[in-house]
């Protein structure tokens, strides 16, 4: 693990087709440290709405299908008064191709 235990992408590389979990790892490394562990799952993820482009939020998909989205770029510049000016980089899960790729 990095820096102040962040998990690097490099962290999860030995856990790639492996039968052992990298969460079970966290979660025991956690332990041995007397660190309680919590998880959760996100599936809309939208810390990146404060992004200026699709290209700089969190998930690559979301510049190559921009129509697998709710809202649309130039809904950041929405009054703060209106939540789209946040949803605006959220999946569309009425989407099959959305619900396919989280799935997957």
């Amino acid at each position: 693990m990095g820096k102040w235990g962040q998990l690097r992408r490099d962290d999860i590389r030995p856990f790639l087709g492996s039968p052992q979990r990298a969460t079970d790892s966290i979660v025991d490394a956690c332990h041995a440290q007397g660190i309680e562990v919590w998880s959760s799952l996100r599936m809309n993820y939208l810390h990146d709405s404060s992004s200026d482009c699709l290209e700089n939020t969190n998930d690559p998909l979301k510049a190559q299908q921009p129509e697998y989205l709710i809202g649309r770029p130039e809904d950041r510049e929405l009054g703060d008064e209106l939540i789209e000016n946040i949803l605006w980089t959220a999946f569309n899960f009425e989407r099959h191709e959305v619900r396919r790729y989280r799935l997957d």
